[in-house]
């Protein structure tokens, strides 16, 4: 197991907006429980179905572990822990909204969680969405999109309302870059628990996300007619 330096070299990101320090290094360390581990053997649930405007996301129900040695990448969730106290990402095996397994990130900390990256088309609008439970008394939980465009982070995060049972949390964000739509950017999501107390916990789920209509987009017309003579 790498120390916690080793890996903050490796994998360290920081973001600033609005001269506030919103992310540090990503390290790895907290407790998984393997989806093998069903001991009845029962089969697990299907996960959820997607539309045409839908975007895949990978192990979106944490049916399966979460990632040890790549804590950002595109191919699973991985784990991020800034300046934690005792800090772990469970995954826990009951009565979810998606599957058997939600995650259960615990522990103090200023900014702890799971994060993931896609890319993502420039210009286009996407509507994230996750099912969510909290135990909090001081933190909060928050769904962020991020990415680096123009030598500068530009984040969007959208605090989540605290509730006891599940609820579904919404971010919506336009894809930041100055080319066309064909072109793609590479993206950040984060599943966090934010200022959290030791004994308080957050639950995630069923993380979706679409491609929804862009208002800002240049509505597309048909060539005029010329008139009959």
């Amino acid at each position: 197991m790498k120390s916690q330096k080793q890996i903050c070299r490796m994998v360290s990101v920081t973001v600033i907006s609005g001269g506030m320090l919103l992310c540090g290094a990503f390290a790895l360390g907290a407790e998984v429980k393997p989806a093998s581990d069903d001991a009845d053997g029962k089969a697990v649930k299907p996960a959820q179905t997607f539309s045409a405007d839908s975007v895949p996301i990978p192990n979106s129900s944490f049916e399966s572990p979460l990632n040890e040695n790549k804590p950002l990448s595109s191919d699973n969730w991985g784990q991020y822990f800034n300046r934690s106290e005792n800090g772990k990402i469970l995954r826990e095996k009951g009565k979810n909204p998606d599957g058997n397994y939600c995650i259960v990130v615990q522990g103090a900390g200023d900014y702890n969680g799971v994060i993931y990256g896609k890319k993502l088309f420039v210009g286009k609008k996407y509507r994230m969405t996750v099912q969510y439970r909290t135990e909090q008394v001081t933190g909060r939980a928050e769904i962020s999109a991020k990415s680096k465009f123009d030598g500068k982070w530009i984040e969007r995060t959208a605090t989540l309302v605290p509730s006891k049972e599940w609820k579904e949390g919404v971010l919506e964000f336009v894809v930041p870059g100055a080319t066309g739509p064909e072109e793609e950017q590479d993206m950040i999501f984060q599943l966090s628990a934010r200022g959290q107390a030791e004994g308080e916990s957050v639950r995630f789920d069923a993380v979706a996300m679409k491609v929804i209509p862009n208002v800002e987009e240049p509505a597309k017309t048909e060539p005029a007619q010329k008139a009959e003579k």
